[in-house]
């Protein structure tokens, strides 16, 4: 799963703010969303344009809807 700098500046600019929604889909179905906040500590690089984030671990952090 790549996330973008500009997805990333946001979710650093306000990370109480900013949530990612994680959503698997399978055979055109759509499973449940997981919210991650602050997943995301780090400055970016000069030269970054993006992440890549493995899905799974992701989706670990993160919650289901309240």
């Amino acid at each position: 799963m790549i996330i973008t700098k500009n997805e990333l500046l946001a979710s650093l600019n306000a990370p109480e703010a900013f949530i990612l929604a994680l959503v698997r889909t399978e055979k055109g179905l759509a499973h449940e969303p997981v919210y991650v906040r602050q997943f995301f500590k780090r400055e970016l690089g000069f030269a970054e344009t993006a992440v890549v984030f493995n899905f799974e671990e992701l989706s670990t952090r993160g919650s289901r809807p309240d």
